[in-house]
């Protein structure tokens, strides 16, 4: 007995354990030395009446552990309730509670044992899930997310307070899938279904994003993901997934495309309308070149020939850039020989670095380089940096271009001797409309995109373009390329000269009576039988009067607009060649002068010698590099 007593002990004090016995006829409640242990006493064994023993429990739950034991008297039954108590140094503790009513010979209740189990670390546990729980509700419905529990066997849906506040369930809604599918739009519930079916079927993750049509009417973006868990057999069991509301996210990006959309109609028009006045301001420049004399009418004329194509280039790199940021730029790949690309930066900056007197030097290898590319394009990048490099260095600077290999890159360098990039705007330089000059006077000039513009298109060829803090003065803007592997040489084909066009009957058509007047004219210098018009009818009724070998013909005409103007002469006179001088240089305008029949398509303010070139064989395919760089 003494051993099974010491067992008992010593299995009580490693569960945390204490016994009471209460006599029912003294109310005196014998308490082991686990018991007092717990209460945070002397643990020694000790008898005191029964209210000793509750005076120990919490005042919040005194009451309702003495009804328990009241009613475990009464129906001679068992009690077992969870409380506190409170130590006399004031510490907390959670017990269970639990006896039994043990009845003497006349059946009556006599005595009434158990035992009290500390129970304060599982209480802890529970109160930190149940913390855990509320957090994860509150993020949960603050981020307007709900969650699902899918039973593919049965179909039913178990979801929270957030799922049914997002498509609007009622308290006897949801409980379905083909109550989710009530609501989902019906442009796309057909998507949605595929969706699920194809998780089911492959066991792929649900990622997608649906309308949702509320009672009300009301219709709401959901982003739906979860994952499909199978069972043993790889059947799919259930589907776990979060539901997030995303209307406002897509009415904001709704906004943003309805903006860009703007912003590219409003470019295209202000290109259009600025390229229109451009356009007879070069035709008078040539023609003051063939007729003007004396050294005053020449610099007049050269001033007013350097602004116009200043201000053609702006225009280009603007639209250029607006093109690249919204991802609508088109390379025209080709393995390019980096010589004939710097050779043409080069005779492209060339106006711009005389007019400065800046000394320019190229240093080339010894050897052909190639890389993949468009090479409008990367000379585009190229005369990019040289202008730069001219406008912000003083006059009678240096220029230098070096062209190198290291490893399986080609080095493009160019450097000056202007005040150079403070190091603070190294990376800044290449932010669009970013100027490192901010002073008032603006000397240079410029939008500040040009760098933008030559990084976005060095990145499109897979390169880099960097600007380096060198302790020589000035800026130095280096371009790295991949190169392609070394080919044999091969004999260069001899361009054949462009024949001389002189005698052709041609009709211009534009509302913008000084570029229609002025072209005619200057085309009638070079021996062509040119004919102007201001309008799409009069055009048609020119053309029945003496039919014409080539149209030049403006798009934005009043009333009858440039594509009416086509269709109607090419369905008249199926020979006649078309040239859209158009303002208009976006993808779309060419597509759109392709399907009304034009053979060419120009943008304004174009090269006269271009288009005399184009009179000599007019029905010719225009060669790609036959188009400036962002001209559309």
């Amino acid at each position: 007995m003494r051993d099974g007593e010491e067992r008992l002990r010593d299995a009580l004090e490693a569960a945390d354990m204490g016994t009471w016995r209460r006599d029912l006829r003294t109310d005196l409640c014998a308490r082991d030395a686990g018991l007092n242990r717990l209460l945070g006493l002397e643990p020694t064994p000790m008898t005191a009446p029964f209210d000793d023993l509750l005076r120990r429990v919490h005042p919040a739950d005194r009451g309702r552990v003495a009804d328990e034991v009241a009613r475990a008297l009464d129906r001679r039954g068992e009690c077992d309730v969870e409380c506190r108590i409170v130590r006399p140094d004031g510490t907390l503790r959670w017990l269970r509670v639990r006896g039994r009513a043990l009845g003497e010979g006349d059946g009556t209740p006599g005595v009434m044992a158990g035992a009290l189990i500390d129970i304060t670390e599982r209480k802890r546990a529970e109160e930190a899930l149940r913390a855990s729980d509320e957090r994860l509700r509150t993020a949960v419905w603050a981020s307007g997310t709900g969650t699902y529990f899918w039973d593919l066997r049965s179909n039913c849906v178990h979801h929270d307070e957030g799922v049914r506040r997002l498509f609007a369930f009622s308290a006897t809604e949801g409980g379905h899938i083909d109550d989710f599918a009530a609501r989902v739009h019906d442009d796309d519930r057909g998507a949605w279904r595929s969706a699920l079916e194809r998780s089911a079927r492959d066991g792929a993750d649900l990622d997608i994003e649906y309308r949702v049509v509320r009672p009300d009417g009301g219709v709401h973006w959901v982003l739906d993901r979860a994952k499909m868990v199978r069972d043993d057999a790889g059947l799919p069991t259930y589907m776990s997934g979060a539901c997030l509301e995303i209307t406002e996210q897509k009415r904001a990006q709704q906004a943003l495309r309805e903006a860009d959309r703007r912003k590219d109609e409003f470019l295209a028009m202000l290109a259009h309308e600025l390229r229109n006045p451009l356009a007879p301001i070069r035709t008078a420049v040539q023609l003051l070149r063939l007729r003007g004399q004396g050294p005053e009418l020449a610099r007049a004329r050269d001033v007013i020939e350097r602004q116009a194509e200043h201000l053609a280039r702006l225009v280009d790199d603007l639209l250029e850039v607006s093109r690249i940021t919204s991802g609508k730029i088109r390379l025209k790949r080709e393995a390019v020989d980096l010589g004939a690309v710097v050779a043409r930066a080069v005779e492209a900056s060339r106006p711009l670095l005389d007019a400065r007197r800046h000394a320019l030097t190229v240093t080339a290898p010894d050897r052909p380089l190639r890389c993949e590319g468009d090479p409008i394009r990367l000379a585009q990048v190229l005369a990019n940096l040289l202008n730069n490099a001219a406008k912000y260095t003083p006059e009678g600077g240096q220029v230098a271009l070096v062209c190198e290999v290291d490893g399986g890159e080609a080095v493009l360098t160019v450097r000056d001797t202007g005040p150079g990039i403070p190091p603070d705007m190294l990376e800044k330089v290449f932010e669009l409309f970013t100027q490192v000059d901010r002073s008032l006077d603006r000397a240079q000039g410029g939008l500040g995109i040009g760098l933008t513009l030559a990084r976005r298109l060095v990145e499109l060829h897979g390169g880099t373009l960097r600007a380096r803090a060198d302790e020589t003065p000035g800026a130095t803007l280096q371009v790295r390329l991949p190169l392609l592997p070394a080919a044999p040489p091969v004999a260069a084909p001899a361009d054949a000269p462009p024949r001389a066009g002189a005698g052709r009957r041609v009709l211009v058509v534009d509302d913008n009576a000084d570029a229609a007047d002025t072209l005619a004219e200057l085309l009638g210098v070079f021996g062509h039988a040119a004919r102007a018009v201001h309008d799409g009818p009069r055009a048609l009724e020119a053309a029945r009067e003496a039919p014409p070998e080539v149209v030049f013909l403006d798009i934005g005409l009043p009333g009858m607009d440039g594509y009416e103007v086509a269709r109607r002469l090419k369905a008249a006179h199926p020979g006649v060649v078309l040239v859209a001088l158009t303002g208009y240089g976006q993808d779309d305008d060419v597509r759109q002068c392709r399907e009304a029949g034009f053979d060419h398509h120009r943008v304004k303010p174009v090269d006269v010698m271009a288009l005399l070139a184009l009179l000599g064989d007019p029905t010719a395919p225009t060669p790609a590099e036959a188009r400036r760089p962002g001209r559309g």
